[in-house]
């Protein structure tokens, strides 16, 4: 909810009216020269998206959250269309059918067949901690806010591929970033808990080190409890990629308040079929589950008659509203390179080969990925050259299972001057070598960008406001300015 001072286009000489809105209201009427934010701190994020038109005064009776009553005021069409749409408005007279507003128009061609086609859009966000967003439960610089612990302040809702969607949302553009993805430094729970509040974890459930990205959530033991998940957005179908092998769990089972979701219980231990990713006798799967009941909010549970069970993703959709699906898959301590040349954690594990990260990207079906790496290989003194060809790689392995996708090399430079992460200009030219020999989508450069104290969490990571800036430079990038 967004405090604004809201003015009646009746009246405009009047005094505005102080009223307690939703933040896409309160957005649409700032943007469309009608309100005014009461509070200086929200002028930017309510200023995101083009202006709105003014034409057709339309009256409608508006909720005021503060007072908790109705108020009857006149607005744009395009104001009071907004108001409707989101259940916080009603017309007062005849239907409202406002001006049409142009649609912003996806940069990628992926996106924007799949948009135009009422489909689902997916922008996948590969890279370490700057896109996992540590330090972003920072509300400003290194001040206390809600996150994982260990100093990091680690809050997945604050990374900037989620307040990408969120930026997203306020111009118009349907968009979701609450995805779960299964990738923590660490094999603590509770960091788990608090940098991801919208899953739970029941008895027999923890962290174990197996490199979808990192720490993978585990089932294993034998007291039967199950792990939650609750979408931010109504979902009706989940698409979650888990482990296979031969001595995993027979029967996983996915459920909502109304029983099994389709087509519970499926095998963890089959390896073969469709949607599997193998290298040698190990793979990730990607299973569709359906609600019986149609999109809503309700958490969904993920139990086991017996037998381990890896998670690595869950990704919540609407089959009867297509938007945007972003997947931040960001692990901190990612490194572009390893002996082997491919995509690695910090140090690599020993896992099932299919489950490293290089090879568990097959299991995810997208239509653009974001490619930030780098700063940790830096960091670690991988040369330039090695960094290109594992790049190369990385880039190739997406290509092969994704070929329709586009592909977007990033450089990443949010590191304090000095800092041994900050990529050099030879790393940097190896970004730009790869995207033209591949022939990739145009490199998004972050570079270019301007960091004040404020928006730091440390001399490598940011805090909420820097990833701010982040994700106003890849809305830029993805639909202009």
């Amino acid at each position: 909810m967004k405090d604004i001072l809201l003015w009646d286009l009746r009246y405009p000489d009047r005094n505005p009216y102080r009223m307690s809105v939703a933040d896409a209201f309160a957005s649409a009427a700032v943007r469309a020269g009608l309100a005014a934010p009461a509070n200086a701190a929200d002028f930017a994020a309510l200023n995101v998206g083009g202006a709105l038109d003014r034409g057709q005064p339309t009256e409608i009776a508006l909720e005021d959250s503060t007072t908790k009553r109705m108020r009857r005021i006149v607005v744009p069409a395009s104001v009071a269309a907004i108001a409707v749409s989101l259940g916080v408005g009603a017309s007062t007279g005849s239907a409202i059918i406002p001006a049409p507003t142009p649609s912003p128009t996806f940069t990628l061609p992926a996106l924007q067949a799949k948009k135009e086609a009422n489909q689902r859009q997916i922008a996948v966000y590969l890279g370490d901690s700057l896109t996992a967003g540590w330090g972003s439960g920072a509300l400003l610089g290194t001040s206390s806010g809600t996150g994982a612990g260990s100093g990091g302040n680690f809050l997945r809702a604050n990374a900037y591929p989620q307040q990408v969607a969120d930026k997203l949302n306020a111009r118009g553009i349907p968009a979701r970033a609450d995805a779960f993805c299964s990738s923590m430094i660490n094999n603590v729970v509770a960091d788990l808990s608090a940098s991801n509040p919208n899953i739970t974890m029941g008895t027999g459930w923890t962290l174990k080190n197996l490199s979808f990205g990192g720490f993978m959530v585990w089932f294993t033991g034998s007291t039967f409890g199950s792990f939650g998940y609750t979408p931010q957005y109504p979902a009706d179908r989940f698409d979650i990629i888990y482990a296979t092998f031969g001595s995993l769990a027979s029967a996983m089972t996915v459920s909502d308040a109304n029983g099994p979701l389709s087509p519970s219980p499926v095998d963890c231990r089959a390896v073969t079929g469709s949607n599997v990713t193998l290298n040698g006798n190990s793979g990730m799967r990607r299973t569709s589950f359906t609600r019986s009941g149609g999109p809503s909010l309700d958490p969904i549970s993920i139990t086991s008659a017996g037998g381990d069970i890896y998670i690595a993703l869950i990704v919540p959709y609407d089959t009867t509203s297509p938007r945007l699906e972003i997947i931040n898959i960001g692990w901190p301590g990612s490194k572009a390179y390893d002996t082997a040349g491919n995509w690695s954690p910090y140090t690599t594990p020993s896992a099932a080969n299919a489950w490293a990260a290089f090879y568990a990207i097959g299991a995810i079906d997208a239509d653009a990925w974001f490619v930030e790496l780098g700063a940790n290989d830096k960091n670690l003194g991988v040369a330039a050259a090695d960094y290109q060809t594992a790049l190369t790689n990385i880039m190739n392995r997406i290509k092969a299972i994704t070929p329709s996708a586009n592909i977007v090399p990033v450089k990443t430079n949010t590191g304090a001057p000095g800092s041994n992460y900050t990529l050099t200009s030879d790393f940097l030219t190896a970004v730009d070598t790869v995207a033209s020999s591949l022939s990739l989508s145009p490199v998004l450069d972050y570079t270019t960008l301007s960091f004040v104290t404020a928006d730091r969490f440390d001399t490598i990571h940011l805090a909420r406001p820097g990833y701010g800036k982040k994700a106003d430079s890849n809305v830029t990038y993805l639909v202009g300015a």
